[in-house]
């Protein structure tokens, strides 16, 4: 059984699931196997999304 959780909420997301599935562009990204701790599964996360952005320069 599974339950799709949707949040931008990073706490909620790391106290609710146990596992954690970043997309971009209708696929699927990374993904993480939560262990609880939220500095270690913040900074996993943030780091995959932050490396898929493309830098913006400013005219």
């Amino acid at each position: 059984m599974s339950i799709q959780l949707i949040s931008s909420d990073m706490p909620e997301m790391v106290a609710l699931s146990d596992r954690i599935l970043v997309m971009h562009e209708f696929a699927i990204r990374f993904e993480y196997h939560n262990d609880r701790r939220y500095e270690k599964a913040s900074r996993a996360i943030m780091s995959v999304i932050h490396a898929g952005k493309p830098k913006v320069e400013m005219a």
